[in-house]
């Protein structure tokens, strides 16, 4: 029983209850004081048949039970309705869907003169549960001429073919108190009371033609511009293909924004702060959507490309702007945020932001002050050596083969065959420059060579210094005076060789002043003045 009402029917065919995991929904009829009207008796019970929620369905309904009420796997309850419970003829022109909390699905009234026939019979929701099938006529029918598909959720037009809506009933909460239950005849996930009597008759159907609307909906895409600045108005605009005529729905992601316009078709919003995420487009009951990428930018600000930038001899130079704005123009044509300079020369580069604020900054790019001059060959006797003096701004020398170092930008040599030199050293901006020459041994006769530098070191190479005849000579004098004119070494013939020492004692490193007078065979007296480098 529910409250004082007896749940008795004529017709047991009305009880059923589907399985839907661990709860079963369940349906019947509650005889009224008319016998061809009853009201709904919508039950939720568990496999235990104990009762969890109880409501019933009151307007005016049929009473006949196949006639009465479909109830869906997901606890959806169709049922119809008739206007006037006085007439002997019942035409039914409501029908409606509702779901276990009583929500209102669908409600419509059917208009008048909408089939020859108003009879309606069970609104059967179907497997997709995604639209319910209306039949018409004298029993219900199965053939697709006697039937009406109808989309369940969602706008349609076909609605306004069926009339307006309607809510010729009511839901109210309940209370039962359970009795001894029967679930009677088991048919694998039904359960009914007993068997349904299957009834026939003839039926002639006058078929009308009162509305033809087909939407199918198949492609729905974003468009808008997904990079742009803050605080500003965007438009984003999604289109779906001709023959859909469902609304689209907008989702924004939780974006921090404001919105100025929303239609079916359009948004317009403005996002006050920085932001990234995405802007979703969707088709309700199509699982059909489509979703933007878009990005707020805070404006940026102006930079600088930095002070001067050295370009090493045979080298690049990388010059970089900062990332994130739209264009970059430089005055090479390159369209990048980083460009190689091969030259030198003032480089310059503007840049344009989300927001179209510009930007621009420049640079100069130069070659070192100061690199290694090129070295002219040159041209020695035998047993000669040759000075070779460097910038002071230079640093790290390096020559193949070694040079003897007087100081830390002056070097001399004593080749012994023609050779080729090279020297390379480092500038204080971190450059390396070479440079290459060639020592060339000349055949010097009938000459009197003096070296310009000796190493008294003992290592067996340029220990001792003296003049070198080439040709038979008739007399000779040698002559070495320091730097406060004290004779330090004297010889009368070429033999003789200074071994650096003065009294036995090493002479001090530096500059000597020597003097030589010598007369070949068959030629005049010369004399030669020049000066000495003792090494140690």
């Amino acid at each position: 029983t529910i409250g004082n009402l007896p749940l008795s029917s004529p017709h047991k065919q009305n009880i059923r209850l589907f399985p839907r995991q661990k709860d079963f929904y369940y349906a019947l009829g509650e005889e009224t004081s008319s016998p061809n009207q009853s009201n709904l008796i919508h039950l939720l019970l568990d496999t235990s048949f104990n009762i969890t929620s109880a409501k019933k369905i009151k307007g005016l309904l049929w009473a006949v039970p196949w006639k009465q009420f479909y109830l869906s796997r997901t606890g959806l309850i169709a049922f119809v309705g008739h206007d006037d419970p006085q007439a002997m003829n019942y035409k039914t022109d409501h029908f409606a869907v509702v779901d276990s909390a009583g929500n209102n699905v669908i409600s419509k009234k059917v208009g008048d003169n909408l089939f020859t026939r108003a009879d309606l019979y069970p609104v059967i929701i179907n497997p997709d549960e995604k639209s319910i099938s209306l039949s018409v006529g004298n029993y219900p029918a199965l053939d697709s001429l006697k039937r009406i598909n109808i989309p369940l959720f969602g706008d349609t037009t076909l609605y306004s073919c069926l009339g307006k809506d309607t809510s010729f009933f009511t839901i109210e909460p309940v209370s039962f108190q359970k009795t001894d239950l029967n679930p009677g005849t088991i048919y694998s996930n039904v359960i009914e009371s007993s068997l349904m009597p299957v009834l026939s008759s003839d039926f002639v159907m006058q078929k009308q033609e009162f509305c033809k609307v087909k939407s199918v909906c198949s492609t729905i895409k974003i468009s808008g511009d997904s990079d742009f600045c803050k605080q500003t108005q965007q438009v984003f605009i999604a289109r779906k293909n001709q023959e859909c005529l469902k609304n689209i729905t907008w989702r924004t992601d939780n974006i921090p924004a404001d919105f100025v316009t929303k239609t079916d078709s359009s948004i317009t919003i403005r996002i006050d702060n920085a932001w990234s995420g995405y802007l979703i487009a969707e088709i309700n009951g199509c699982g059909l959507k489509d979703s933007l990428h878009i990005e707020a930018h805070d404006p940026l600000q102006a930079f600088s490309l930095g002070g001067e930038k050295i370009l090493c001899p045979g080298d690049s130079v990388l010059l970089t702007a900062p990332q994130g704005y739209n264009n970059y123009e430089w005055n090479t044509g390159e369209d990048s945020n980083q460009i190689y300079a091969h030259h030198t020369g003032t480089y310059s580069v503007n840049v344009t932001d989300q927001c179209g604020n510009t930007f621009s900054s420049e640079i100069v790019v130069r070659k070192p002050l100061y690199t290694l001059p090129f070295l002219k060959d040159e041209q020695v006797c035998q047993g000669d050596s040759l000075f070779i003096f460097l910038s002071s701004h230079l640093s790290s020398y390096s020559w193949n083969p070694a040079a003897s170092p007087l100081n830390d930008s002056s070097f001399f040599i004593i080749p012994r065959e023609n050779t080729l030199y090279t020297v390379s050293a480092r500038d204080q901006d971190g450059c390396e420059s070479t440079s290459n020459f060639n020592v060339v041994m000349q055949n010097c006769t009938n000459q009197v060579w003096v070296p310009n530098a000796f190493t008294p070191n003992r290592d067996g190479r340029n220990d001792s210094f003296g003049a070198y005849i080439d040709g038979r000579w008739q007399s000779f004098s040698l002559q070495v005076y320091n730097r406060w004119g004290q004779l330090v070494f004297n010889a009368d013939e070429p033999l003789k060789q200074w071994d650096g020492k003065l009294n036995g004692s090493d002479c001090a490193t530096g500059v000597y002043i020597w003097i030589c007078k010598y007369r070949l065979l068959h030629a005049n007296t010369q004399t030669k003045k020049g000066t000495v480098v003792l090494i140690r």
